[in-house]
């Protein structure tokens, strides 16, 4: 009877990780590989008006985006991954652009410790959540910017789609694009205004 009862509880173990052990790893996200890649941690915290401090957790160096220089908020509190902790996208107005309608833009994801890691950095006029992409755990993120043309002196804006990507454990360029990079340079300026998918 020890040994039916053995083998029968076995069977269920086996068959109940195999149900949930994709899952599971695609649940993670990154909130148990905080520690991977040497990531650097930071502690946020949110006050009145959605203004927000952004520090190291490990208090080294000065806090760049702080309560009191008043120019660092939260855009939103997305899940940009399947491990259902609230991460942050943040906007720091602190920086100055040119003629150029864009914002700096950070995205902050949670670890299972509480603190965060920098995903995304990155200048946009507008950043809106997209849908999950199946093949990462992480949110597709639709995005704007809007840039200054000399030619016809006025803004222009472009639309993207903005992915994460595994290996560098951050979101990449705009529709994955090595040479959007860099916001509003010249081979962003080149390209059909409005597009959805301008670059490829």
């Amino acid at each position: 009877m020890k040994i039916i009862t053995l083998t029968f509880f076995s069977a269920l173990a086996i068959s109940v990780c195999s149900l949930i052990g994709p899952t599971s790893r695609a649940a993670t996200g990154i909130g148990d590989e905080c520690n991977k890649g040497g990531d650097v941690k930071f502690a946020i915290r949110e006050y009145d008006n959605k203004l927000v401090s952004v520090c190291r957790a490990d208090g080294v160096g000065d806090c760049l985006y702080t309560k009191a220089f008043g120019k660092t908020f939260v855009d939103n509190r997305l899940h940009l991954n399947s491990d259902r902790l609230h991460d942050y996208v943040i906007k720091d107005l602190s920086g100055s652009y040119g003629d150029n309608d864009v914002t700096h833009f950070m995205l902050f994801a949670q670890c299972r410790d509480g603190n965060f890691v920098k995903v995304g950095d990155d200048f946009f006029t507008n950043l809106r959540p997209d849908a999950m992409d199946r093949t990462t755990g992480w949110l597709k993120l639709r995005v704007t910017r809007d840039c200054y043309n000399d030619s016809i002196s006025d803004t222009q804006e472009r639309s993207y789609t903005i992915v994460f990507d595994p290996k560098k454990r951050r979101y990449g360029p705009p529709d994955s694009n090595p040479k959007l990079t860099h916001y509003c340079s010249d081979a962003e300026l080149a390209l059909p205004v409005g597009s959805a998918n301008s670059s490829r």
